[in-house]
Parts: C-alpha cells; structure tokens; sequence
C-alpha cells in the first residue's frame, strides 16, 4: 500500500505541475498539493493497517479471521500496481532525459520589447500628503524625457497612471500594459528637502534591475529627474543602440515654486477638470519666469480649451481667443522651436480655424520630435475625419490606443471608424484587450455597447449602458448613446427621456408629432444658428412633412448657393453628412430641376470622397437615397440589403423618417427588407423589454 501511493502520488504532481500554469493557478497550488499528499500518507497506512477490503467492503482487520482473509490476492494486484506505476514512470523520467532540447523562440530585434518602459506615478509619502501632483509631475517629465529615444516603446500616460495607488502585482501590470520594464518610485518631501526613491523592475519576473534614492534640495528636482533618466537609458542600452547610447536633453530648469504650479496646471489640464485654475497657475509661472517655454504651450492649449470652437469647453469666442494662442505659441516657439507640445497646440489652433492642411503639417511636426505625444496623435486622427481619411483615421486612433488603451474616448472612438471602414475584427481586438486591461469599469461597458450596436445587437447594448448610466447617473454620454438605441429601435416616447434637446425632438418626430417637433427645431436653431447638424436635420423634417416649397425658401434666405450650403452644413465631426437628399427631393417636387441635378452630382462627389478614404458603412444608406432620386430604385434597395447584411439591422428612423424612402415604399424588395428589418428590430426590442412594432 505504501509502493502505491508513493507511486501514484508522483504521479499525481506530475500532473498538477503541467495543469497549474495551463490553468493560470498561483505557484503555492503546487505547494500546497504536495503538503496535502505528504500529510495523507500517514493516515493512507493507519487505515491500511486498521482495515481490509473484503468481498463485503472494507472491515476493520480484527474482525476477519485468518480464512476470510484475501491479502494475499490484493497484495499481488498491488505488486502490479506498483510494478506498473513504475515502470510509467521510469518512461516519463527516461523521456524527460533524453528529449531533444527545445531552443526558445527567437525574438525579433525590429520588435524591441526589451526596450520598452512603463512610468509609473511617484508615490506621495510626504508627511502632509500634499505632493501627489509633484510625484505625477515627476513621473510624466520623466515620460517626456524618454520619448526622445525614438527606439524606445513607452506605455502612455493615462493607461501607466490608471494603476495610481493600487497595490498590483507588477508582473501583471507589465503584461497588461505590454512592456518589459516598469519604473516606480516615490516622494517625500519636508521643509526644503526632498527625497525622491526610484526603481528600474524587470516585468516579466519582477527582479530589480536598478534602484537609486536621492536626498537634495528641493531646487535640485531637474538634476534628480536627470539622474533618473541617465541611470535608466544606461540600464536599458543594451536593448536600445548597442553601445551607441542617445544624447539626452536636460530637463528643462525653472524656479522650483513656478514648476510646481505647472505641474498642477498640465495636472488639471490633462483631467479636464478645471481650466481657469489652470489658466490663473500658468499665467502665474509666466510671471515668475517669462522664459519658461513649456509654461506657454499649456496657456495656449488652455485658451484654446475655453474657447467656443466646436469640441471645446468654453465661451470665449474663437476670434477673441485665436490671437492669444497664437502669441503665446510665438513666444513659446522663440523659446524652444522644437517643444513639441508647442507644435501640437499650434496644430489645434489651426483646426479649429478650418486651416486643416496647416493643420496636419503642425501635428506631424510634433510626432516627428516625440512620437509618444499623444495628444498630437489624437487631434492628427480628428483632423483626418474631417478631410473624410476614414481609414488613416482609424490607423492612427489605432495607433494611440495600443500606446494608451486608456487614453480619452480612444476606444469608443476606434471602434466607430473600424466600424465605418468595415473592419470589425480590428474593433474585436480594441474590444478584447480593453476587457482584459479594465474589466467591468464603466468606460469598458461603453466601448462593448457600442461594438454590439455595431453588429446589430442593440438590446444587450442597452442592458450595458443602462448598467452604466446607474453607476454614473450624470453621465451625458451614456444618456446620448441610449436615446440613439432607442431612436433606431423606433422607441419615440423613451427617446425623449434622456434630457437631450436634439433627442427629444427625434422623438416627436418618430412619434409623428411633426409640428411639436418643428417648433422645438426652430427654437434650438435661434440658439445655434451655425450648427450644422441641426441646420441638416431641420430640412430633413421639412420634407419629411411634405413641406417641399418651404425647404426651398429656406434654402433661397439662407444660402447664396450650393457651394456656400456645402461649407455652412458639412460637420466633418458628425455621422450626418448635409442633407443633400432631402434639399434635391426638395428642388424636384418644386421644379428646380437645374438645382435638384447640382446638388445630385455634389451627393455623389461627396459620397465617392468618403468612399476614396476607406468609407464602406459609412454611406451605403446615403448612396441608397441618391439612387432613388436618380430612378435606380432597384439599385437603392440593394444597396440597403447591403446595409441590412452588413449591421443585421437597418435603423428605424432610417426607413420610418427619411422622405426619400417614401419613393421606393411600393418596392417588392423594399417591402420585403422592410418586413425582415422590422422582425429584426422586433427581436431587439424584446430583449430591451420594449413591445414590438407593426
């Protein structure tokens, strides 16, 4: 009994030792296995000698006389047992030693994943606690500093500093964020002094591969973050250039006062939190030192950010703010020409003066000095949307999300232009690894609602954001993007709960209150008179209720002509193109032929040009109304298959609101696509716990 479960207990580690890393278990399961075994052998032999196994069962040994026993015949089948058990054994040893070795897998050197680094915040342990921005100051001064070794991958800041004050396992913050090397460390200052601690980690076994602490003076910051810098690109050059180590810039040095206020400053301007606090702290380190470049970089980004300029978050009229921006980025570019943050900002005061090619140029310029500026990238990305590149835009929002999964709506928004370029196994991959950096949280559930409504499963997407809006009742985009479910499930009265201006009067108009929906449009455009989503979407209702004549006088008060309707309806940032269809069915119903051919043969310019940039999605449904206003009504209802094909679910609003539908409704395969579609949505619907529809 004691040769069988020593065998089979060999045995049985030897499998635990193979299924505890398949199984991703911790390294103690294999620990504790084998103490269990070790403590049952004791007790196997107490009750091998206590009892018997008999014919009957097992009975105790003092029961059973000397010719009922069987021991003899269970001795021998344990002879075999153990006979067998060893000689499986002596094969898997005999296997393992002369097994031909294994070489690991080469790495290619293109790929540097040794020299790649994440930077994490710099823990606070001063004794007052209040230094939390100067740890995170340090930190990112840090990123900046090893952005400029073009041959390093660094981890962006926003995913790097999602892991602020949790206590995980580096090893797997390595391998979430994709890097070989994490830099931690910490701060603690008091009075003048400061003690800055830092340590270079190998992620994939946590080993350190350098750690240093520096005790200065607090006007010693720029050589301590100098040190840290040196010390790591050393440690790391291997990896990097052979022995050709880069040249460093210094940090750039300041009065120690002022860059603590900038440091709180790029603080509040990276969490979009509060932009005057930051205006009033840069305006103050200017004061301090006019020659601080960096200083006059962020105020210009901020100016821009209180402006009234479309994606901004401010009042001040973009004409007033302009000229400020633009002499703060002259003296910053006096300063340093090639901070690169200057060159960004420059890039988004070009946007959004409609300088689009200056614009590209600038955000180009500030990838080529540091390829880790993020925010160069992202704003390069919108830029590229609103030139209608719809597949450079998702290349380049892909590029910005693998650097900082976390990083602003990236995902959200990547996922969108996959969808629009057809690409939705790149949207899968957004989608996964995304589950696997932040599970559960509440940006995630946004980002799998929006991959699911893309693939036409609208009701398990609004189960995510209603369980989203409940952890962040406020939250306006959840409430935006569930009025849109509702709006394409057909659901008018749910529409309008959201507190959306827009969306409420989407609702009147799916629920066929037409005039309600008419005055609250005319109400939102005597505020907004340049909006161009609402200006588009006014005429779509004018001749939605067969009002023809008077989307034609509107036309002729407003517009000097097309081309002027052009520039003042297209809103590159929108996926509602100008409603060129309802302005041509307009001019057709009401006799401007000369028009209603113009404005025909600018929808197709504008549909091959979104077609040219990688669109597929995007404009199947506009290419679908400009069939039916050329008498292709074949054509049109196939290209809505295609549409119906492509999502499983044409939109309701789509088929229930647009007027040009109302031309092909007498189509046997519109008819047809329409019942399918309806079944569709109906399906949906049930899932949302909404009645069907007819």
């Amino acid at each position: 009994m004691a040769g069988v479960y020593v065998v089979v207990g060999w045995l049985i580690m030897q499998v635990i030792s193979v299924m505890t890393p398949a199984l991703l278990l911790p390294d103690w399961v294999d620990s504790l296995c084998a103490v269990l075994l070790i403590a049952g052998f004791p007790i196997a032999m107490i009750l091998a000698w206590a009892f018997e196994l008999t014919p009957d069962g097992m009975k105790p040994t003092k029961s059973i006389t000397a010719d009922d026993s069987i021991t003899s015949k269970t001795g021998r089948k344990l002879d075999f047992a153990i006979l067998g058990g060893l000689a499986l054994v002596g094969g898997l040893l005999a296997f393992q030693a002369f097994k031909p070795a294994t070489a690991p897998s080469p790495v290619a050197p293109s790929e540097a994943i040794e020299a790649s680094i994440a930077v994490l915040p710099f823990a606070d342990l001063s004794p007052e606690g209040d230094q939390e921005y100067f740890g995170d100051g340090i930190a990112e001064e840090l990123l900046n500093v090893f952005a400029q070794i073009k041959q390093m991958q660094v981890a962006g800041r926003t995913s790097s500093f999602a892991y602020k004050g949790q206590n995980l396992d580096l090893r797997e913050i390595g391998r979430v964020l994709g890097v070989a090397t994490i830099l931690e460390g910490s701060i603690r200052k008091q009075g003048d002094r400061i003690r800055v601690t830092a340590q270079l980690i190998k992620a994939d076994d946590g080993f350190h591969i350098w750690s240093e602490t520096y005790d200065r003076d607090l006007v010693d910051i720029f050589a301590v973050q100098d040190d840290i810098a040196r010390e790591i690109s050393t440690a790391l050059m291997p990896h990097l250039m052979g022995d050709n180590a880069p040249v460093l810039d210094a940090a750039t040095r300041t009065d120690v006062d002022a860059y603590k206020d900038f440091l709180e400053a790029r603080q509040l301007v990276h969490g979009r939190s509060d932009f005057n606090k930051a205006k009033t702290l840069l305006e103050g380190v200017i004061k301090t030192d006019p020659d601080y470049a960096p200083a006059y970089s962020v105020l210009a980004h901020v100016e821009g950010a209180l402006s009234d300029a479309p994606g901004a978050y401010g009042d001040t009229p973009l004409s007033e703010a302009a000229p400020i921006m633009q002499a703060h980025l002259d003296r910053a570019f006096a300063l340093d020409p090639d901070l690169d943050h200057a060159h960004a900002a420059q890039g988004l005061l070009y946007s959004q003066l409609s300088q689009s090619g200056e614009a590209i140029s600038a955000f180009e310029r500030a990838l080529e000095i540091n390829p880790n500026n993020l925010d160069a990238k992202m704003w390069l990305a919108f830029e590229f949307i609103r030139n209608r590149r719809h597949r450079d835009t998702a290349e380049t929002l892909m590029e910005v999300f693998n650097k900082d999964p976390l990083y602003g709506p990236v995902a959200k928004n990547a996922v969108i232009q996959f969808h629009q370029i057809g690409d939705m196994e790149r949207a899968q991959q957004i989608v996964d690894r995304l589950n696997a950096i932040a599970p559960d949280t509440p940006r995630t559930q946004l980002v799998n609602a929006n991959f699911n409504y893309w693939q036409g499963h609208w009701g398990e997407a609004m189960k995510m954001l209603l369980e989203v809006l409940e952890a962040e009742p406020e939250n306006v985009r959840v409430k935006s993007d569930l009025a849109y479910a509702y709006l394409t499930l057909g659901a008018g009265p749910e529409v309008r709960q959201y507190g959306n201006a827009l969306y409420e009067v989407y609702g009147y108009w799916l629920e066929g209150d037409m005039d309600t929906a008419q005055t609250k449009f005319e109400a939102l455009l005597a505020k907004a008179p340049d909006s161009a989503l609402l200006t588009n979407e006014y005429i779509n209702l004018l001749a939605s209720k067969g009002d023809f004549q008077d989307v034609v006088d509107y036309y002729d008060a407003t517009w000097r002509d097309l081309r002027d309707f052009e520039k003042k309806t297209f809103n590159p940032y929108s996926e509602v193109p100008p409603s060129y269809a309802s302005l041509a069915l307009s001019f057709q119903k009401s006799g401007r032929d000369a028009l209603a051919k113009d404005t025909l043969a600018r929808m197709r310019t504008s549909i091959d040009i979104d077609k040219a940039g990688g669109a597929k999605n995007y404009n199947i449904a506009e290419e679908a109304q400009w069939l039916v206003l050329t008498g292709d009504h074949d054509g049109a209802v196939a290209a809505l298959e295609a549409r119906f094909e492509t999502d499983t679910i044409i939109p309701d609003y789509m088929l229930s609101l647009w007027p040009v539908i109302d031309l092909i409704r007498d189509h046997p395969g519109f008819i047809d696509l329409h019942a399918r579609n309806t079944a569709r949505i109906n399906e949906e619907r049930a899932i949302a716990g909404l009645a069907p529809i007819e």
